[in-house]
């Protein structure tokens, strides 16, 4: 079963934050991004086979939500999500993820 490798990336300070794959629940709490790594959480969820995953993330202290279709895929996929002027950013690829 291919899987999502979610980051917490820029801009998190504290924030409840919610991580939601499908129907199961991948994060619940407090995120603090840590500039030296250059995120605040790493996550990860099964994805389902030959179908649409959806993936929502929230910030319900802020009133803000962002839902993505994830694209149909047979390996992972890698997600990041990003507090940027007040917006969830959530950016979705097939190769893993590099940080500087």
């Amino acid at each position: 079963m291919p899987q999502l490798h979610c980051y917490l990336e820029r801009g998190f300070s504290g924030e409840e934050v919610e991580v939601i794959l499908g129907q199961t629940e991948l994060f619940r709490g407090p995120a603090t991004t840590d500039l030296m790594m250059g995120f605040a959480r790493e996550l990860t969820g099964h994805l389902t086979s030959g179908e649409p995953n959806l993936l929502e993330v929230r910030l319900p202290v802020l009133g803000l939500t962002h839902r993505t279709l994830l694209p149909q895929a047979a390996g992972p996929l890698w997600a990041r999500v990003r507090l940027e002027g007040g917006r969830l950013m959530v950016l979705v690829d097939t190769e893993p993820l590099g940080f500087l």
